[in-house]
């Protein structure tokens, strides 16, 4: 049986870390409210609003292989429909 270094099994367990985060973040950003909920983070930090959807729409992409919105107005429209359902 291998014996696993002590930095081995840190390595290991950043790999897990990472896959949990990704997961947690592909359950989110898998439905509309979790993109929009994620946006409405990560926007205080952003220097604009398009900045903040094109941050979110590409790690949406980074998971899913595809675009949630095809730019930044389809994105809005949809946002403002969101917003006056609740």
């Amino acid at each position: 049986m291998p014996i696993i270094t002590t930095h081995e099994l840190n390595a290991i367990q950043q790999k897990l870390k990472s896959a949990e985060e990704n997961y947690a973040l592909a359950r989110l950003l898998g439905t509309p409210e979790g993109f929009f909920q994620h946006y409405f983070k990560i926007l205080p930090s952003s220097r604009t609003q398009i900045e903040a959807f094109n941050d979110v729409n590409d790690q949406y992409f980074e998971i899913f292989g595809d675009w949630r919105y095809s730019d930044y107005n389809s994105f809005r429209l949809c946002c403002k429909n969101y917003k006056s359902k609740k």
